[in-house]
């Protein structure tokens, strides 16, 4: 069946997490290009509501990328290359993050982990 979103990322792993309404932790350093530990998932609001804007945007909080509860995956950048790029990067840690939980769940990395991290890709 084709997708409605012609020329879009394949975001399933990352869409599955979001109607979990589960963030995804920081089970591998590339989750830093987010901007933080955790890729946050943001309250659940109907399609094209301001409501869902505005939980966007509390989710997106000194973020790049959210999960948007029962949606999918936003992320942002300088321009649609680079919002594009880390939506690209965050799909296979979402993929990763939810086969780990069917063995055990991952190692989180510490908090000061991924500071330094960020650190490095500046």
């Amino acid at each position: 069946m084709p997708s409605r979103h012609r020329g879009s990322v394949a975001l399933l792993f990352a869409t599955t997490l979001a109607g979990c309404r589960k963030e995804i932790p920081a089970c591998h350093y590339m989750i830093a290009a987010a901007g933080g530990p955790t890729i946050r998932c943001g309250t659940y609001a109907t399609y094209g509501t301001k409501e869902l804007s505005d939980n966007a945007l509390q989710a997106l909080e000194g973020r790049n990328a959210c999960l948007l509860a029962n949606h999918g995956m936003t992320a942002r950048g300088p321009d649609l290359a680079k919002a594009m790029g880390l939506a690209v990067e965050l799909e296979p840690i979402a993929r990763q993050y939810v086969i780990s939980l069917s063995i055990g769940g991952p190692v989180l990395l510490s908090d000061a982990e991924i500071a330094r991290v960020q650190e490095g890709f500046r």
